[in-house]
């Protein structure tokens, strides 16, 4: 799946593919899943569905990647900022 997004001439067809590559990779694989958001933002930064992707990802993460509280906060603002960037980029995510 990701070599038909890599061959993919099409900008959405690729960023799509990427999507659904990122959306099966959260769960398990949260790295391998932001690799495949990273690529999306350098396709198609309009695109705010990935950004609130993005956040989501963060958010699932704190008790992963956080082991004090100063952390576990900085985690939740890196995750507030980035959803914020999904309404700038995006308005219909406005809150």
């Amino acid at each position: 799946m990701q070599q038909s997004a890599e061959l993919s001439t099409d900008k959405n067809e690729k960023a799509q593919i990427y999507l659904t590559l990122a959306n099966m990779f959260a769960a398990r694989d949260k790295s391998k899943s932001k690799e495949f958001i990273k690529k999306i933002m350098d396709i198609s930064p309009e695109r705010g569905d990935v950004y609130l992707l993005l956040a989501s990802l963060y958010s699932n993460s704190i008790n992963e990647c956080a082991s004090t509280e100063i952390e576990k906060k900085a985690i939740n603002r890196l995750a507030k900022i980035t959803a914020e960037t999904a309404a700038k980029v995006e308005p219909r995510f406005k809150a």
